[in-house]
C-alpha cells in the first residue's frame, strides 16, 4: 500500500468520529463439521489486521510458518491507523533519555488502579517483553521519535513516527518482506472444530462466496465490538444515540463471538476504553476540540443543568472523565470568549494526545468553529447571555443560572465545595458571549474479550485452553480491570496488542512442534 493511499484514508477517517450504526449481526460462530474441500491449506490463519493480527502474523512468519491473515476492510491496519504510540518498559529509548522506571513498582501501581482484576502473571510477562517489543518493532522498520508521557502518566509512551499511518505503513511491508498472505475483503466469519479442537475458517469474499481455509492454528485479532450496538448495549450499557467511537468501522464483535462458539469464556467483557466528551463532527485532537472537551477551567453540566464532576480530570484522567460522563443523559461544556482567547493568544491549559500539546497556541480554532458552524453543527451554541444560552440549550433557565452563580462563589473564594477542583483551574467566567457545546461520549475501543492465559490460548470455563486457539489484541482482556490505565502506563492497549500478537505465535510454533 503506497504511503499517500494511507493519509488519504486517514484524513477521511478522521474527518468525524465515526457514530456506532447498524453493523451487521452476524457474530460468526464453530460449526461442529466437516471443512470440506479446502480452497487452500495454512499453519495459521490470523482474523484481523490491526496492529495486534500484524504482530502475530509477522511473528509467525519468521518462525516458518505459512501464515494467511484475514481483514475485513479494503486496508491493513484497522484503528492503530489513529493510534499515537505503544507502551514499553526499560526500553532503549528510556535508558538512552536517562528516565529510570521501577518496573515492579510500575506493575503494582497498576495492579492497585485496576483493583488486582487484571490477570498478574499476564500482566508481569507483558511487561517484561515490552522492551524487546520496541527493538523487534525496530527491526521490522518501525521508527519511533520519543518516549514520552500522557498527561501525568509514567514515560512508557513510544511514539511512532508518523503516529499511526507510520506504523501501519512499516508493519504492511514487514508483511510482505515475511511472506505472509494477507487477504483483504475477507472477514473470518466461522471457526471449524473437530473433536475440540481448531480444524479451519471459513471466510467471506467480497463477491460474496465462502472461502474455506484449513489450518490447525487461529488467532483472533478482529479489534473487538465497538461498532456493534447491540454488544455496546447490553455489554457497556451506553446506547448508541450520543456516543462516538473514534476508530476505524468493522469492529464487530466477530473474534469474540467466534471465541464464545468454540466454548471460550469472557474475562470483562464491558469494559470500553471511554476518552471522554467529544463534539461531533470534528477530529479527535484538533484545536476545536482541545477547547471545547479538554481544558481543566471548563464549566461541565448536565441534563439538568448542574455540574457533576470536577472538570480537571478531563485532561489529567480522559479514562475516569468518561466514566462520570456515561452517567449522564447529556453533557454541555460551557466557556466564554475571554476564555477561547486566552487558548489562542496564550495556548491552551491542556493538551489533546500527540496532536495538540500542552500549551500550544489554538491558532485555528476560531476557522474550525467557523467552519462548523457553516455546516449546521447543531451542537454548537453561542448565546450573549445565560438566559439565551439556557433557551438555545433547553435547559431550566434558574437552573443554570444557579449553576453559574455557584460556579462564580467558587471562583471568588479560591474553593470548590462541590467537587474539589483545584483552585488553580477555577477561571472566573464573568460575561459572554457564552459558548456551550453539547459533547458526545467518546471512546476508542472496547478492551473486554476472551479470557486467555499467559500465551494468549483462549481458555474455556475450566481454564483449560482450547488446542489451536489463540485471541490478541481487544479479542482478550486480562490486563484491565474497569478503567484503561492511561493516567499510568499510557499506550498499554497498542502495547498489549503487539506483544499479545507475538505470545500467540510463538506458542503456536510450539504447538504445532508437538
Amino acid at each position: 500500500m503506497r504511503k499517500g493511499v494511507i493519509k488519504v484514508l486517514t484524513a477521511l477517517l478522521l474527518t468525524a468520529a465515526v457514530v456506532l450504526s447498524g453493523c451487521s449481526k452476524d457474530q460468526g460462530g464453530a460449526k461442529e463439521r466437516t471443512l470440506g474441500k479446502a480452497d487452500r491449506t495454512a499453519d495459521v490463519v490470523v482474523v484481523g489486521a490491526g496492529a495486534a493480527g500484524m504482530s502475530a502474523a509477522v511473528q509467525a512468519a519468521q518462525l516458518g510458518l505459512d501464515v494467511v491473515l484475514l481483514e475485513k476492510n479494503g486496508f491493513p491496519g484497522g484503528t492503530t491507523m489513529m493510534a499515537e504510540g505503544v507502551f514499553a518498559v526499560d526500553s532503549h529509548w528510556q535508558k538512552e533519555a536517562g528516565i529510570e522506571i521501577d518496573k515492579v513498582d510500575l506493575f503494582r501501581r497498576v495492579q492497585e488502579y485496576n483493583h488486582w482484576l487484571s490477570d498478574s502473571r499476564i500482566l508481569k510477562k507483558f511487561f517484561d517483553a515490552s522492551a524487546g517489543s520496541i527493538d523487534w518493532l525496530e527491526e521490522l522498520g518501525v521508527k519511533f521519535v520519543a518516549a514520552i508521557s500522557m498527561g501525568n502518566s509514567v514515560q512508557t509512551w513510544h511514539i511512532y513516527d508518523g503516529l499511526g499511518e507510520g506504523f501501519v505503513e512499516s508493519m504492511h511491508e514487514a508483511l510482505l518482506e515475511a511472506g505472509v498472505t494477507l487477504l483483504l475483503e475477507t472477514p473470518g466469519k466461522e471457526l471449524v472444530m473437530e473433536e475440540g479442537k481448531v480444524k479451519g475458517v471459513i471466510a467471506g469474499t467480497s463477491g460474496g462466496e465462502e472461502l474455506k481455509i484449513e489450518a490447525p492454528v487461529v488467532i483472533l485479532a478482529t479489534g473487538g465490538y465497538s461498532d456493534n450496538p447491540e454488544m455496546m448495549d447490553q455489554l457497556v450499557g451506553i446506547t448508541t444515540e450520543k456516543v462516538l467511537q473514534a476508530g476505524i468501522p468493522g469492529r464487530t464483535g466477530d473474534g469474540i463471538n467466534m471465541g464464545i462458539s468454540a466454548g471460550g469464556i469472557t474475562n470483562y467483557l464491558g469494559t470500553a476504553m471511554f476518552y471522554g466528551g467529544h463534539l461531533k463532527g470534528i477530529p479527535f485532537g484538533n484545536h476545536l476540540y482541545a477547547a471545547s472537551a479538554f481544558q481543566p477551567n471548563m464549566i461541565l453540566v448536565n441534563q439538568d443543568a448542574e455540574r457533576f464532576m470536577d472538570e480537571s480530570i478531563a485532561p489529567d484522567n480522559f479514562s475516569f472523565s468518561g466514566n462520570a460522563m456515561k452517567n449522564q443523559k447529556r453533557i454541555i461544556s460551557i466557556l466564554n470568549k475571554e476564555a477561547l482567547d486566552s487558548y489562542v493568544e496564550e495556548g491552551c491549559i491542556a493538551g489533546a494526545g500527540a496532536y495538540t500539546l500542552p500549551g500550544a497556541k489554538l491558532t485555528d480554532l476560531y476557522s474550525q468553529l467557523d467552519d462548523q458552524l457553516a455546516k449546521g453543527n447543531e451542537d454548537i451554541h453561542i448565546a450573549d447571555t445565560i438566559s439565551e444560552l439556557a433557551s438555545l440549550l433547553d435547559l431550566d433557565e434558574e437552573a443554570l443560572k444557579a449553576t453559574m452563580a455557584e460556579y462564580g462563589k467558587s471562583c471568588e473564594s479560591g474553593y470548590d465545595g462541590l467537587f474539589g477542583k483545584p483552585s488553580g483551574y477555577l477561571t472566573a467566567m464573568e460575561s459572554g458571549p457564552w459558548y456551550a457545546f453539547d459533547l458526545s461520549l467518546g471512546y476508542f475501543t472496547t478492551v473486554g474479550g476472551l479470557r486467555v492465559d499467559e500465551d494468549a490460548r483462549v481458555l474455556t470455563k475450566e481454564s483449560e485452553a482450547i488446542p489451536g486457539l489463540y485471541a490478541v489484541g481487544t479479542d482478550s482482556n486480562v490486563i484491565y480491570g474497569d478503567s484503561y490505565d492511561v493516567v499510568i502506563s499510557a499506550g498499554s492497549c497498542q502495547g498489549w496488542a503487539v506483544n499479545s500478537g507475538r505470545f500467540a505465535a510463538q506458542d503456536a510454533r510450539l504447538y504445532l512442534d508437538r
